[in-house]
């Protein structure tokens, strides 16, 4: 094994150690979606990239939201070449799928992202909170997206943080 190859699986061991902190600290997911929203804003100033970036994330929380008994929607694979290019690779957008429940699982051929779902009939009130805050997460989204597509040609800069939060009608 060469020290190249080590020393990207310590940097990869970090982020997941990291990773796992992160989202242990801050229990609030909607935390989450804010931070990661801000992450991927930063990295994609560009209004028309965030707003195809996001517009995707949002079809697959919908989808996850809408039907989540659908096995197809509840396990994603980083690896996914269509996957990777349009969401995976921009930094930010997998702590979107955290807000939602996903969970990186590894195995030995692939990374996946797995819904982590508690049983709603062994663990009803588990489920209802996981339930509500989906679909939290699912309506910040669809305000942001909203936002996005009435401003567009509006010069503004959009602050993530303020309308996610706020529940004025136009907070930026």
């Amino acid at each position: 094994i060469n020290a190249e190859y080590m020393g990207e699986r310590r940097l990869e061991e970090q982020r997941r150690t990291d990773l796992r902190v992160y989202l242990e600290q801050n229990s609030p997911l909607e935390e989450v979606l804010v931070d990661s929203l801000k992450i991927l804003r930063d990295r994609l100033p560009d209004d028309a990239r965030f707003e195809a970036v996001l517009n995707l994330i949002c079809e697959c929380v919908s989808n996850v939201v809408s039907y989540p008994d659908e096995e197809r929607f509840r396990q994603l694979r980083k690896s996914n070449e269509r996957f990777h290019a349009d969401i995976g690779q921009h930094p930010g957008a997998l702590g979107c799928f955290f807000a939602v429940g996903y969970r990186e699982q590894y195995t030995q051929d692939d990374v996946l992202l797995i819904l982590d779902e508690p049983d709603a009939m062994e663990h009803y009130e588990a489920w209802k909170e996981w339930w509500d805050m989906a679909r939290t997460v699912k309506a910040r989204l669809e305000r942001l997206r909203s936002f996005l597509s009435r401003e567009r040609y509006s010069h503004r800069r959009l602050d993530v943080a303020r309308l996610l939060l706020s529940d004025d009608e136009d907070p930026c």
